[in-house]
């Protein structure tokens, strides 16, 4: 269960062994309007915080030293090195909550 939270509701999910990579890509689901999840690696901490309003999303992220991080946010993808980041973007088109596909 604390798999599936942290991947489909935080939006955290490892693309490659020992999270070297990992994905950022909150939910779009209107009954859900923030997240924030954070994950033990053998790097250090990563984290996500994301919120969803009138305006759009608002996503935090921490990157641990030696990891990249790919933000997903409404359809743009971003690569984030190590450190603590600020992203935002529209309410349409991050992924879609019952399919799991990108719009």
């Amino acid at each position: 269960m604390a798999s599936w939270i942290q991947q489909r509701i935080g939006g955290l999910r490892a693309t490659a062994p020992g999270w070297t990579t990992f994905d950022v890509s909150p939910i779009n689901d209107p009954r859900i309007v923030s997240a924030s999840i954070r994950h033990r690696t053998p790097h250090g901490d990563a984290n996500a915080a994301w919120e969803r309003g009138p305006g759009g999303w608002s996503v935090q992220v921490t990157v641990p030293p030696g990891t990249l991080a790919t933000v997903d946010i409404g359809g743009v993808r971003t690569e984030l090195g190590p450190g603590n980041h600020r992203r935002a973007g529209p309410v349409g088109g991050v992924r879609d909550a019952d399919s799991g596909r990108c719009r």
